[in-house]
């Protein structure tokens, strides 16, 4: 009889033992069903374009408030928010199209999506050039637009401004239709140079019509003076069958005029 009672509480134990560990296993799978394990979410509340280049030949131009740009660079999109979890952040351009994960305009190609905080490739787009027979720099203006993750985080746009580089520069005296390396001016008179760029675009600084690249001009000529307020040359004398140069310079891009 005693033996039988032994067992009897042995069993008793058991299944308290049994239905305590049900318990507990019911109680873990809800706190899972209910994502009380999964790492806490965090959206970001706040969100910004870096103005800080991390690579590249450019700026961002605070006065203007858009980035000038003369080759591929990276940049970052920031968040001051600790510990964000919801850290996606999708990019479209204004008359872009999407295609294996990159949009682009013509202009620049991005990821379609990146990560805050963390910095993206901004590629510049090439296209075919009949003036130079080569692939070039198209250059212009692209409006780049991040969207976080975070619904009610309003989006944010920068303008890049891309320049389009200097393949050659021609010179002209103004006025004449004379072309080639060899042109004649008369003896006494005053004169000025037209530069030609090729292509014609790369003329702009940073393909902004309103601003052009700057020209330079040096000569060790005995028969040609330059007048630096008229911004003129003047052929003082005959140089008979003589050939006076007269050379040009300006920049590959408009990152380098910026930085004089």
């Amino acid at each position: 009889m005693k033996k039988r009672g032994v067992l009897s509480l042995w069993k008793v134990i058991l299944l308290v033992i049994t239905g305590l560990v049900g318990i507990a296993g019911v109680t873990i799978l809800g706190l899972y069903l209910t994502g009380s394990f999964n790492e806490k979410e965090n959206d970001p509340q706040d969100m910004a374009f870096s103005q800080v280049l991390d690579e590249g030949l450019g700026n961002f131009n605070s006065t203007l408030q858009q980035y000038e740009i003369a080759s591929d660079f990276k940049i970052t999109i920031v968040s001051t928010t600790e510990n964000v979890t919801n850290n996606k952040v999708t990019l479209s351009l204004r008359g872009g199209q999407a295609k294996n994960g990159f949009v682009s305009d013509g202009v620049i190609k991005v990821p379609q999506v990146v990560t805050l905080n963390k910095s993206f490739n901004v590629t510049l787009e090439p296209e075919y050039n009949a003036d130079i027979f080569e692939d070039w720099v198209v250059g212009g203006t692209s409006l780049l637009t991040a969207k976080s993750e975070n619904v009610l985080l309003p989006s944010k746009t920068i303008k890049i401004v891309v320049d389009v580089p200097v393949y050659d520069i021609n010179l002209q005296v103004s006025g004449s239709n004379q072309t080639g390396n060899v042109q004649e001016v008369v003896v006494g008179s005053t004169f000025k140079l037209e530069t030609s760029f090729i292509p014609n675009d790369s003329k702009y600084l940073f393909s902004d019509q309103t601003r052009t690249k700057e020209i330079f001009y040096s000569s060790t000529s005995r028969y040609i003076d330059f007048d630096w307020e008229s911004s003129s040359f003047v052929a003082t004398q005959r140089s008979g069958n003589n050939v006076d140069t007269i050379t040009a310079y300006t920049f590959a891009n408009s990152y380098y005029q910026k930085q004089i």
